[in-house]
Formats: structure tokens, C-alpha cells, sequence
């Protein structure tokens, strides 16, 4: 699923040889994360485009999107895919402590 925005958690198969039902599932799987991204493409744009929310609550509802949209896809894989796909991990990362956030800018850009 090339230009979806996450790692691929089908092509482990790629190379190798696959029988009939394995090829299906793997197709119902992408269809049915197809259908969770397009979801969430559209959930993205109501959340850009209502002008009654502040900065902090668009990044809050952005980011609950978005382990929403991890879990939806998760739930499609099977335990070895799910092994693989771990697209939030980059939020266990600490930062260096010097580093300003979303929230810092927002509290900077948009004083209350």
C-alpha cells in the first residue's frame, strides 16, 4: 500500500511464494486499511476545517485520530503484522530537554 503513510505490515510475504487464501487475506486486510485511512483522511479534514476548536484541542483530537486509527489497524492484522507495526513509537522517544514543543509554539503564537 504504497503512499498511505505507514509501513507496510503485508510485505513480508513479498517474495516468497503464497497460496490462494493467503493472497485473499492479504487483500481483505489491505482493503479494509484502505478503508480506515480514507476514514481517517476525511475525519482530518472536518477536524482542519472547523474553525470553532483552539490549537490545543485540534492537536488533542488529531492525536486521539490518530491512536484511534492505530488500534482500527491493528485490530485488521494478525500477531505476527502487529509485531511490525508500530507506528507510534516514535512518541516514546524522549526529546532533549531543550527541545520546544506543538504546545510551546501554540502557547507563544496564541497567548490566552
Amino acid at each position: 500500500m504504497s503512499g498511505s503513510g505507514i509501513a507496510c505490515p503485508f510485505a513480508e510475504c513479498a517474495g516468497g511464494r503464497t497460496t490462494r487464501s493467503q493472497t485473499h487475506y492479504r487483500r481483505s486486510q489491505q482493503a479494509a486499511v484502505k478503508k480506515i485511512l480514507e476514514q481517517r483522511q476525511q475525519e482530518t479534514l472536518r477536524i482542519r476545517q472547523d474553525a470553532s476548536i483552539s490549537g490545543g484541542t485540534r492537536i488533542e483530537r488529531f492525536r486521539a485520530l490518530q491512536d484511534q486509527t492505530v488500534l482500527r489497524i491493528r485490530a485488521v492484522l494478525n500477531d505476527e503484522q502487529k509485531k511490525k507495526y508500530d507506528p507510534l513509537a516514535v512518541r516514546r522517544v524522549t526529546p532533549p530537554p531543550d527541545q520546544k514543543s506543538v504546545e510551546d509554539w501554540l502557547k507563544v503564537t496564541n497567548p490566552q
